[in-house]
This record gives C-alpha cells, structure tokens and sequence, in this order.
C-alpha cells in the first residue's frame, strides 16, 4: 500500500489497517507545508 499526503492522510490510512502483518506500507509526504522559503 502507498499512501501521499500528510498528517490526516497517514492517520486514516494507518486506523484503517486492520492487520499489520499482512501489509507492506510506504508513505509519500506532500501535504501543504511551504519548502521554498
């Protein structure tokens, strides 16, 4: 499973995860945060 988002995205998709054994999961972070300062 791959997931991109941030903090809510990671949230839902982590409560959502009924057995963790069974899943490979990786994270994508692209929420809103400003990076060009």
């Amino acid at each position: 499973m791959v997931a991109a988002g941030g903090d809510g995205t990671i949230s839902g998709v982590v409560n959502a995860i009924e057995d963790f054994s069974k899943v490979k999961f990786a994270f994508l972070p692209i929420g809103s945060i400003p990076m060009a300062r």
